[in-house]
């Protein structure tokens, strides 16, 4: 997986299903895409999804998008090379995820 700073050209998607499921520990719903939903204290707070079937690369701007949009991580698609290449640990993850829970007091 090609990484330079902060420039991500892509990730793979049976990687970003490995972490999403793995270190990052969503639950997972299997759909026309599969869903992946994070949840704090009883309530979902993040979600994301990747189409189906898990082949192939997801490009630059979905990585962006689902980093900054859907994630929220600070760094965008940095952050979540970092989760996907272990440089940013677990916890680290749920720390961020507990942060964003406090601020966006919500639910999906």
């Amino acid at each position: 997986m090609p990484f330079a700073g902060c420039l991500v050209p892509s990730l793979s998607k049976l990687t970003l299903d490995a972490t999403f499921r793995g270190k990052m520990e969503a639950d997972v719903k299997d759909a026309d895409h599969r869903q992946y939903v994070w949840w704090h204290e009883g309530r979902a707070v993040l979600r994301t999804e990747l189409s189906a079937p898990l082949r192939g690369d997801v490009g630059a701007s979905l990585v962006s998008h689902i980093a900054s949009k859907q994630l929220h991580l600070a760094r965008g698609a940095s952050d979540l090379a970092r989760l996907c290449q272990c440089t940013m640990s677990a916890d680290e993850w749920k720390a961020h995820l507990a942060d964003y829970a406090r601020q966006a007091n919500r639910r999906l």
